[in-house]
């Protein structure tokens, strides 16, 4: 991804800028762009297999939050059915309910992508001076689940040729007894090797060959204004479900902050684009 060749700096201010809006706004165009390019740039990132693969993650996690919100939240004014209790389900609580779905889909794709762009070496590399230990912590973090992934498809298909049923309840619990002890000697070697080496202990010197280059100030620079920009019109953004759905606004200030949240989401999008475009014009002059 073209986009993860970026400085960390703009990495982390790309995510730290979608995430935030996807999460504190509920207006319905926001969630509406913020899902559409959490899932292109899932698509991107980490293709198409594990991009569909997620959402048995992610549907059935939306859903739940979309039906409990319609079956315990009776709040708004417009009621389209009532419940065998008696409680009413209202219009504005299935609207919430779609707008906590897209938000959780949304949020979960974006994670997803940052975890395959913001690697161990750009966390430490933003917070290994200010907070050396969380950054390490985290950065191990980052690399734990897809280690514990591949850990797992070997010890299963070890267990397979040994002709061992993996796919019962106690074939799944011996390959999970096996990873999880095999990871905590990793860690142990881990904390052994860092001890040795002194970590911890007296000033720090850190290492790192990140090069901010033109494209990167321009970038960050790009993002910097745009999240400038909705910070100081977050009133505008303010959408209420309750008691009544607003309107959505539609005059030329509110359809900028739209038009600026889309060129803040979509920017992965067109780093890619503007490369493969760039690579397709310098292999026609060869």
């Amino acid at each position: 991804m073209e986009f993860s060749k970026l400085h960390p700096t703009v990495n982390f201010i790309y995510f730290t800028a979608v995430i935030y809006f996807s999460v504190f706004l509920t207006h319905p165009v926001i969630l509406s762009v913020s899902l559409v390019a959490a899932f292109i740039c899932s698509l991107i990132s980490q293709g198409a297999k594990k991009t569909l693969a997620g959402l048995a993650l992610i549907l059935p996690t939306a859903i739940a939050a979309a039906v409990l919100n319609v079956m315990f939240n009776h709040r708004g004014v417009t009621v389209i059915a009532y419940l065998s209790g008696g409680n009413a389900v209202t219009l504005e609580a299935l609207m919430f309910s779609f707008a906590a779905a897209a938000m959780i889909a949304a949020v979960l794709w974006w994670f997803g992508t940052l975890g395959k762009v913001m690697t161990s070496d750009k966390v430490m590399y933003l917070f290994g001076k200010i907070l050396p230990s969380l950054s390490l912590a985290f950065s191990m973090l980052l690399s734990l689940f897809p280690k514990l992934k591949n850990r797992f498809s070997e010890v299963k298909n070890a267990q397979q040729a040994l002709g061992r049923n993996t796919n019962s309840v106690k074939g799944v619990a011996e390959v999970l007894s096996a990873v999880v002890t095999h990871m905590l000697e990793s860690t142990q070697d881990t904390a052994d090797s860092m001890k040795a080496r002194g970590y911890g202990r007296g000033k720090r010197t850190n290492y790192s060959n990140f090069i901010p280059s033109v494209r990167d100030y321009i970038s960050g620079a790009y993002l910097l204004i745009l999240w400038g920009y909705l910070l100081s019109n977050t009133t505008l953004l303010k959408y209420e479900f309750y008691p009544q759905m607003q309107n959505i606004g539609i005059s030329a200030r509110e359809i900028s902050l739209y038009a600026a949240f889309l060129l803040i989401a979509v920017f992965p999008i067109i780093t890619e684009l503007t490369e493969a475009v760039k690579w397709k014009y310098l292999k026609s002059k060869i």
